[in-house]
């Protein structure tokens, strides 16, 4: 009995301390275990993002210049058939044999490629005349070759290898003969520096003649750029890390107390990277669809916007048209006033298309000197005022410098069953017949194909 009262009476003393240190061991170790598990997951994702997005931005951008090769190639084809159309209507054309008439279309083509201006000072277009379809020495004549004009008919041999061990001429002849075109590239010196970097190239084999029709761009600018977009995103990952290296060291020392804030702090943070991440993804997304020279849209986002129209069109039967535009005798401002006077050329042009185009239209560089508008439901006869509107003030513009300049015009509308292709090159041969009328014209598609 005295033991019960004695231990009935015992002071019973709470260890405070104790339950204050078992509480904070229960929930800062947990979170600090969830924040290091959250946080490496987070980085491991941002990093896969990152790469995810190189490769896509990468993709993306190699696409195009994909679709701008062949795009020279496809018109060097258009050449050819007007070169041969010329000598068939030709009045000596009926006294001349199979064999003249193939030397003087090489000759006129020749001609025509030699003095080819491209947008890119490296780029050109060559052609090689297949021999030997086994391949091997000899297997090949260099026909033409802007280049390297010297080496115009030496013999070439599938054997030969670039820097890198590369033999490009024999992914050539497999590719062409494989499938009558073919991307490739290989390692090759610039004209201009003499310095050797990696070309995208493009190869067509036209059979009639046997002839290898390619060009090429090199991709060091191409290259430079995603290293330094990857550089950016690594850097931004490291920051990002730091910042979550010191989010865990302080949440380890937190207090019970001050649980809640820190998990405040921790959303605010999390919240502050998507952001973040956020701002970078649409960042990087607006590089990638804008021109750098002039702010307007690209090629890239020209193909999606018309795509999107065409979709459009196809489902609800909204019109809407192209206006291609290209200005006239810009390689004499260039070789007048240099190619900084002829920068600024561009950017006035294009500020003078979009202060002349409706806020619905989309205005974009389409290469070079040339330069699209789709008018969003607009059929042909407003496109043309439109267009002939542009015309008139871009001849009573006071560009700086130059002061006057003109520009020709070709214009399309969406047709039943049209594709991208077939839209853009109906607008382009009416920009082409505008050159051909004398410039600062506008020339509408012609009625049927």
């Amino acid at each position: 009995m005295n033991e019960v009262t004695v231990g009935a009476r015992r002071k019973v003393q709470i260890n405070k301390n104790r339950i204050r240190a078992y509480f904070y061991i229960g929930t800062v170790v947990p979170v600090f275990l969830f924040m290091l598990v959250f946080t490496l997951t987070i980085s491991g994702r941002i990093k896969k993002d990152h790469n995810a997005y190189i490769e896509q931005l990468s993709n993306r951008i190699l696409a195009e210049k994909k679709q701008f090769i062949k795009s020279t190639i496809d018109h060097t084809l258009y050449i050819i058939d007007s070169l041969q159309h010329d000598i068939s209507h030709s009045q000596d054309s009926k006294t001349l044999t199979e064999i003249e008439k193939q030397t003087l279309l090489e000759s006129n083509f020749r001609n025509y490629l030699h003095g080819l201006t491209l947008p890119d000072d490296e780029q050109y277009v060559w052609v090689n005349k297949i021999i030997n379809e086994q391949g091997g020495d000899d297997f090949a004549i260099r026909l033409i070759h802007p280049g390297m004009p010297e080496t115009e008919g030496a013999l070439l041999s599938t054997n030969a290898e670039d820097i890198k061990g590369g033999k490009p001429y024999q992914v050539e002849l497999d590719g062409v003969l494989a499938n009558g075109e073919i991307f490739y590239s290989y390692y090759f010196k610039k004209k201009t520096s003499g310095k050797v970097e990696r070309k995208l190239s493009y190869a067509k084999l036209i059979k009639p003649f046997n002839w290898v029709i390619a060009t090429g761009i090199y991709l060091d600018d191409f290259e430079q750029y995603v290293d330094q977009e990857r550089a950016n995103l690594n850097e931004s990952f490291d920051a990002q890390r730091f910042y979550s290296i010191l989010l865990i060291t302080f949440t380890m020392l937190c207090t019970a107390i001050l649980i809640y804030l820190f998990e405040r702090n921790i959303n605010r943070l999390i919240f502050s990277y998507e952001s973040e991440i956020k701002g970078y993804t649409e960042e990087l997304e607006k590089l990638s669809t804008t021109d750098r020279l002039t702010n307007l849209h690209n090629r890239l986002f020209l193909d999606e916007a018309i795509e999107k129209e065409l979709a459009r069109f196809q489902r609800y039967g909204n019109l809407f048209s192209v206006v291609m535009t290209d200005i006239d005798h810009f390689k004499r401002v260039n070789d007048n006033f240099g190619h900084q006077q002829g920068d600024n050329v561009l950017q006035e042009f294009a500020q003078v298309l979009l202060n002349n185009t409706r806020e619905s239209d989309v205005v974009g560089r389409w290469g070079g000197e040339e330069f699209i508008i789709i008018c969003k439901e607009c059929d042909i006869n407003k496109a043309l005022i439109l267009a002939n509107g542009i015309k008139e003030k871009v001849s009573g513009f006071k560009f700086t410098a130059v002061e006057q300049l003109e520009a020709s015009f070709g214009v399309s509308s969406v047709r039943e069953q049209d594709s991208l292709e077939q839209l853009i090159e109906r607008a382009d041969r009416a920009l082409y017949k505008a050159k051909e009328e004398g410039r600062n014209k506008v020339v509408v598609e012609q009625s049927a194909d």
